[in-house]
């Protein structure tokens, strides 16, 4: 509500009036404790729509960036006995997460890693990431993207341009991101192998997309 309350401000500078890491951090504990409780319903459907799309995919080793209450990586778990995950969030946020899921059956098969991902940031930000990420996986390694995408034309999207401005109230130059940028961020520090997947397609009003890209076996 505080960046919400300064909306002029933010869309005349550019810029949020304070950053979600500011005010994780710099509220009481019950703060993040409600946000991060707050995304798990709103991520238990699609973390198993995800996962049935991975369903026959190997995976060995997850990472969970910017985790929240871990649905999805526990979704990913329930299809693959073999593999273990780690769950990647702001410091004052995974003790919230590690609470939640104390008592899952996969809860042995986690690690808990504290940083900060600058999630829905200015482009700068985004290919850097990815940048990160190929750097990271092993060939044969895929890059997973979830979220609401922008059109083309960057109009036509209702939910997608309403999202985009709620990541600009709080993050530095957030917002949405059109398929095709996507593809160019990703193609640019090396992925290949571009497509995606619409999740919860005529079952929600909002639906979002999975972008996914590979970082190729050398041959």
């Amino acid at each position: 509500m505080e960046c919400w309350s300064h909306l002029e401000q933010v869309v005349q500078e550019g810029r949020p009036h304070r950053h979600l890491s500011d005010l994780i951090a710099g509220q009481e504990a019950a703060f993040a404790r409600e946000y991060i409780r707050g995304m798990l319903p709103i991520s238990t459907q699609p973390a198993q729509a995800i996962a049935e799309i991975f369903r026959k995919r190997p995976l060995r080793r997850i990472l969970d960036v910017g985790c929240g209450p871990g649905a999805y990586a526990l979704a990913l778990l329930d299809n693959h006995p073999e593999a273990t995950a780690t769950l990647f969030d702001l410091p004052d946020a995974l003790p919230v997460t590690r609470e939640l899921v104390a008592a899952h059956p996969h809860a042995g098969r986690l690690r808990y890693e504290p940083g900060d991902y600058r999630h829905d940031e200015s482009p700068e930000t985004v290919q850097g990431m990815f940048a990160k990420a190929f750097a990271a996986l092993r060939p044969g390694g895929m890059l997973a993207v979830h979220d609401w995408v922008a059109a083309s034309d960057a109009v036509d999207r209702e939910w997608s341009a309403f999202f985009s401005l709620h990541m600009l109230v709080y993050t530095d130059g957030g917002r949405t991101y059109a398929l095709d940028e996507y593809r160019t961020m990703l193609e640019a520090v090396g992925f290949t192998g571009f497509r995606t997947e619409s999740i919860q397609a005529g079952s929600v009003r909002n639906p979002t997309t999975l972008v996914m890209a590979d970082r190729a076996v050398r041959a």
